[in-house]
């Protein structure tokens, strides 16, 4: 017989039950003892690995990723729940340790995900500002030496704003706001050379008419054996023909708006058309006046079809008053409509230039006539 059967068969009653007690105690905290406990590091690395790619921003760059991981974690925690509804004896968390490790993982190649995202979106940023630098840059050299730059250069404001913008947010790290503003910039960009295309598809429309008053006054110099001024305003000069000729040429500011035929007063816009000095006024406000016989009868034509179209708002009259003057030489286009000279060239000018003689205003010289 074995102990413990001695033991019980010739032990008192009361002992018997104490006994009884004792190995129901005994077998109680062995099952206790054995009982699996929650993987509480298992669970604190996952949790600190979501906080981590949170902040990281895996929720906007790598969502997909983030959550993938997201679900591994909630499986994980109703596994855990499970479990722990379970008498302690009983409970097994080999699952829920097995996803809070997988969770884990997931938030780790999330925050990677994040960083390999952001690298290429800095890369894409950093080319389209690249590219579009360039760009602005080479706009900004054509319309500083450009007559429609007047008409242009709203466009090409738009999209310096709009790039500023994108540098901005490029250095916050704002990767793909900075590409959506530089992709407007460059929107802007392509509104400016539509605008362009569209105005030199007009002016070709234009350039038999110039190259007729081109024609007419070289042949009149020639034949007559005179002076006379013709103004290039694509090329902001002014050149003095004799005898069919150019033997001087000027540089000259034109009207705050060169890059259009003059419609109404007001419009800041140099008049192109065939004129005669009407008189000379030798104490201008702007130091030297030659005044111009405009409107002619061509313009007052124009000016009445206009007003017929609408084109003309209420109120405006034709306008007058149309100089060669002085005070230029800003290398920037201010006047009202007159062709303004540096005082010194004005009073070369003046010296070859007197009552009728024919002053031409064009807007571009034609290719095919020498000058």
């Amino acid at each position: 017989m074995t102990p413990l059967s001695l033991l019980i068969a010739y032990a008192p009653p009361m002992t018997l039950h104490r006994i009884a007690a004792i190995m129901l105690f005994l077998f109680v905290l062995t099952l206790l003892n054995s009982c699996e406990a929650p993987p509480s590091e298992r669970i604190k690395q996952a949790m600190d690995l979501r906080t981590q790619s949170i902040l990281s921003g895996a929720e906007r760059w790598a969502e997909t990723e983030f959550l993938a991981a997201e679900t591994l974690r909630e499986q994980a925690e109703e596994a855990l729940s499970v479990q722990q509804q379970k008498l302690a004896p009983f409970r097994n968390y080999r699952m829920a340790d097995s996803l809070f490790n997988l969770a884990a993982g997931g938030y780790r190649f999330a925050e990677k995900r994040v960083g390999d995202t952001l690298a290429v979106l800095k890369s894409e940023a950093e080319l389209h500002l690249t590219t579009l630098e360039r760009e602005l840059s080479a706009w900004r050299a054509h319309l500083d030496t450009s007559l429609v730059a007047h008409g242009l250069e709203r466009f090409w404001s738009g999209a310096q704003a709009k790039h500023d913008a994108a540098v901005a947010l490029q250095n916050d790290s704002n990767y793909l706001d900075a590409i959506a503003q530089a992709k407007a910039s460059r929107a802007d960009l392509d509104s400016l050379a539509l605008q362009l295309l569209s105005y030199l598809k007009a002016e070709a429309s234009q350039q038999s008419l110039w190259t007729d008053w081109i024609k007419k006054t070289l042949a009149e110099s020639a034949i007559k054996q005179n002076y006379t001024v013709i103004v290039e305003k694509s090329a902001h000069r002014t050149h003095l023909v004799h005898m069919g000729k150019v033997i001087k040429s000027f540089g000259c500011d034109l009207g705050f708006r060169p890059a259009r035929q003059k419609l109404f007063s007001g419009d800041g816009a140099t008049p192109e058309g065939r004129y005669r000095v009407k008189t000379v006024n030798n104490s201008s406000k702007y130091y030297r006046a030659l005044v111009l016989d405009y409107p002619n009868e061509e313009d007052r034509v124009r000016y009445s079809n206009n007003r017929k179209n609408g084109i003309v708002p209420n109120g405006r009259g034709i306008g007058s008053l149309i100089e060669l003057h002085g005070h230029g030489g800003q290398d920037r286009d201010w006047t009202e409509g007159c062709v303004a000279l540096a005082d010194s060239d004005l009073d070369t000018l003046m010296q070859y230039v007197d009552v009728g003689t024919m002053v031409t205003i064009i807007r571009r010289w034609p290719d095919e006539i020498p000058r």
